[in-house]
């Protein structure tokens, strides 16, 4: 009798693996915050550091005449988790500038995480080959996260809006 039902339990065992699949799939979208989700699952499932930068809100630098009263920018180094930051360092990290307000601390700065405090966003100097390279968002990686380069583009593929054109960068 098992001879008879084994075809049948795991045609039953590939239906539902198959189902749940395509439910988590069809969960997301092309929304940045469900695309970082996808990929943080699929390369980066312990730290999730994958993140989305969009193009379009990048804060540029804005170059100002003589008689214009120009305020002073300052570069800041990105957030490395092997420096341990002292209380009023700076460091960038996603899209804002973080002051560091406890002593020695190195985890992730973000909004709401009690060592860091938001300063401003993060001002990037672009080059005429960023502005005109017509990527929409940048998919960044940390150099920790071990990928297969056609995999990664098949998942964005997958979820990324048509025409929207993409890089992957490593940080």
């Amino acid at each position: 009798m098992d001879t008879l039902l084994t075809p049948i339990k795991d045609l039953h065992t590939n239906t539902v693996a198959t189902v749940n699949r395509l439910i988590y799939q069809m969960s997301f979208d092309g929304q940045i915050i469900y695309m970082e989700h996808v990929l943080n699952d699929r390369f980066d499932p312990t730290q999730r550091l994958i993140y989305i930068e969009n193009i379009n809100s990048i804060v540029g630098l804005y170059i100002y005449n003589k008689p214009e009263i120009k305020p002073k920018n300052y570069i800041y180094r990105k957030w490395d988790a092997a420096h341990n930051y002292q209380v009023g360092e700076f460091a960038q990290h996603d899209t804002g500038v973080y002051r560091a307000v406890n002593v020695n601390t190195n985890s992730t700065p973000a909004v709401g995480n009690t060592d860091w405090q938001y300063s401003r966003s993060r001002v990037v100097i672009i080059t005429k080959a960023e502005i005109y390279s017509q990527d929409d968002f940048i998919v960044w990686v940390p150099s920790n996260v071990t990928f297969d380069t056609n995999e990664m583009k098949a998942v964005i593929n997958y979820y990324r809006l048509a025409g929207k054109k993409y890089s992957i960068q490593i940080y």
